[in-house]
């Protein structure tokens, strides 16, 4: 078993992801998350996202609402740069559960291929992205040409996620541990293990049961 198993089975107290993507340590301190009813069909999600500071769901909270009612680029520039670091870390997970509103302590997850979507219950996949510079007008309005200038972006290949603990509307612990691949060609950049000790967020609940974001 490599050194990042062997981290892997550590009670899950903590958010922050061991190991490295391209040779660059990936600097996430909280951890939120949503439960959504339906959102595949038959199957619910467990929607995870691990970002820097100490309030992930007052954050995202303000950034979805804004982006959700405003289309306008020079509102949306001025609401992201007001949100977020000019460069941050962030790590979103999507767990395809039958029901998210009950427990799922102990449950065990598969990680879907880097180029594949969750077709069942019981799969996962992350997203991870490097925001590297403030944002303006241009970004929003689709004026963009070369996206790596703003953010780099990763998606997870495979692995295995551990529910370790999971009180519906009030808290979930658990760890994937993964490896980072390039989205267009596949190209592994590294692996990695990402630990989340999340607070319920109602806020983003609304908001997505709303179909927002």
């Amino acid at each position: 078993m490599t050194g990042l198993g062997l981290l892997a089975l550590v009670a899950c107290g903590v958010t922050r992801v061991d190991g490295a993507i391209d040779g660059q340590p990936v600097e996430v301190a909280n951890a939120t998350y949503a439960e959504v009813p339906g959102l595949f069909g038959d199957d619910g999600a467990i929607l995870i996202w691990l970002l820097p500071g100490d309030d992930a769901c007052g954050t995202l909270g303000r950034w979805f609402g804004v982006s959700e009612a405003s289309r306008d680029p020079v509102e949306l520039a001025n609401q992201w740069n007001t949100t977020f670091p000019s460069e941050f870390w962030q790590v979103d997970l999507v767990l395809r559960v039958a029901d998210p509103l009950q427990s799922t302590s102990g449950v065990w997850l598969e990680g879907t291929a880097w180029d594949a979507n969750t077709e069942v219950a019981g799969q996962v996949y992350a997203d991870l992205q490097h925001h590297l510079t403030s944002r303006d007008e241009r970004f929003f309005s689709g004026d963009v040409s070369d996206p790596d200038a703003w953010f780099l972006r990763w998606y997870s290949h495979r692995g295995l996620l551990q529910i370790h603990r999971h009180q519906p509307g009030q808290s979930l612990s658990g760890v994937f541990t993964t490896e980072a691949a390039d989205p267009d060609t596949g190209a592994r950049q590294g692996e990695i293990v990402i630990r989340f000790a999340a607070d319920h967020c109602a806020e983003l609940d609304a908001i997505f049961a709303r179909g927002g974001t």
